[in-house]
């Protein structure tokens, strides 16, 4: 692993996932239990190569959820490892996070903040 940058672990504490920023655009997959384990979960095609993935999130079904920085999109990575573009046209975006279901922040809704410090809300990601 070259560049790690957001970290999540899945729902099992069986696996870290790193979003690789500096590199060609891609997720590592670490097991805990052999962290000298480490593989590619998924790598984006080659017009997103430098897409610059930064902040990493997970939903309760292991969907993982990507900051794009470079790309200015929001992706979502499904357990088939397949890449979702959930939102464009945000430069420098950042950190994702889901609500946490306080007035104002519902848990189904996606939030994304970009270098610049624009929130931007993604509703209705998660049922």
């Amino acid at each position: 692993m070259q560049t790690p940058n957001g970290l999540v672990i899945d729902s099992r504490g069986r696996y870290l996932y790193a979003a690789q920023t500096f590199k060609p655009a891609s997720i590592a997959q670490i097991d805990l239990a052999h962290p000298e384990n480490i593989t590619t979960y998924v790598a984006a095609g080659p017009a997103d190569i430098a897409a610059g993935p930064d902040g990493i999130t997970r939903d309760s079904a292991d969907r993982l959820y990507v900051a794009a920085n470079g790309a200015g999109e929001v992706w979502r990575v499904d357990r088939d490892r397949t890449i979702c573009v959930l939102a464009r046209g945000f430069p420098t975006v950042s950190s994702l996070s889901f609500g946490g279901g306080k007035p104002g922040f519902p848990r189904r809704n996606l939030y994304a903040v970009t270098f610049t410090g624009l929130l931007v809300e993604l509703p209705n990601v998660v049922d």
